[in-house]
């Protein structure tokens, strides 16, 4: 007889986060811990901001399955009414800019006498020491400024969408920072303020680079570099059928199966030659219009030659993409617990 072994609960079960209605990182954040277990209330102005891009609460899934109330911290009985939610909350998170919840009245030091074990999680742009502290900026801005925009595109530097300010940069050391606060609370019983920046997050981001440019292994021009393009063993080809495969075989072991497969009269021991670069780029693009991207794909599956097709949002998670890693066209949890 089988025993069914029950599943336990997710680690941030009980666990209820305030998220005071923000855009970028801080949905994601909390979106985060939400995929945890945890609770999330966002509190909504009773005013539009005008910020972000207009969007059909339906498709809004940073907000998906998260509680809403409409509060208006400007008033003494909206403050009031925030209190009494945080009376019994773990968390809560703003992405104002600097100063603007001392303005309201919502200061750590007022909010830590009323609950003195909350966690207090903010995110602004530029962070507060920053002369650009009260600036308005979106993702695009923090990249220029961190020197991440200047290594991303060919002729000119294009953004990367929002996926390294705003998530990648911000809204994981936000989350990161909320883990750890949740964890000192367990340990010594106190709350505490978690602080960062799109600004200060993406910067962050670009430890390694900023590593291998000091090592003299990063050149300032676009595309010229293993990671941004310049690379013929990292990079993306067009197939036969006018699609796209991408190529990411940096290790000598991967880039010789890589060229053994596709069949490239290349010398695999010039691999790192830059100045061999053009001749080797030239051949493995001509070799690879030989066959369409599902040809390519039925090739490289289930190999080290760290070869992919590159799909559209609706391929990914259509039946051609991976179906199992989304819920209704949503993205499901990324980490699993058991």
């Amino acid at each position: 007889m089988n025993t069914l072994i029950p599943t336990p609960p997710a680690p941030l079960s009980g666990t209820t986060i305030i998220e005071l209605a923000a855009i970028g990182p801080v949905p994601f954040a909390t979106r985060i811990l939400q995929q945890m277990g945890a609770k999330v209330i966002v509190v909504d102005s009773p005013n539009d901001r005008g910020l972000g891009i207009p969007i059909a609460p339906q498709h809004h899934y940073l907000r998906h399955d998260k509680q809403s109330v409409c509060i208006d911290l400007k008033s003494q009985a909206g403050r009031e009414e925030l209190f009494e939610l945080i009376s019994t909350a773990d968390a809560i998170v703003e992405g104002f800019r600097p100063g603007t919840l001392e303005r309201l009245g919502l200061s750590p030091d007022v909010l830590h006498a009323l609950t003195p074990m909350l966690i207090i999680g903010r995110c602004d742009g530029w962070g507060n020491k920053s002369p650009r502290r009260l600036d308005a900026g979106h993702d695009i801005n923090y990249l220029a400024l961190s020197g991440v925009l200047s290594t991303i595109g060919t002729e000119q530097p294009i953004p990367p969408i929002n996926l390294i300010g705003d998530f990648g940069g911000a809204g994981m050391h936000l989350a990161t920072g909320l883990l750890a606060a949740l964890i000192r609370r367990y340990k010594e019983g106190c709350g505490t303020v978690v602080e960062t920046s799109i600004f200060e997050g993406t910067t962050s981001l670009m430890t390694m680079i900023y590593g291998l440019a000091d090592a003299g292994q990063w050149e300032s021009q676009r595309s010229s570099n293993i990671l941004d393009g310049g690379a013929p063993y990292y990079q993306c080809y067009e197939t036969a059928d006018q699609q796209w495969m991408a190529v990411g075989a940096i290790e000598q072991k991967f880039f010789r199966m890589f060229i053994h497969a596709i069949g490239a009269d290349i010398d695999i021991d010039r691999q790192l030659d830059r100045e061999y670069w053009p001749i080797m780029q030239q051949e493995i693009a001509a070799r690879m219009k030989s066959r369409t991207r599902d040809e390519w794909d039925a090739l490289f599956v289930n190999t080290d030659c760290c070869c992919t097709p590159v799909l559209t949002m609706d391929e990914a998670r259509g039946p051609c993409g991976a179906p199992t890693f989304f819920n209704n066209g949503i993205p499901v949890p990324p980490i699993t617990f058991t």
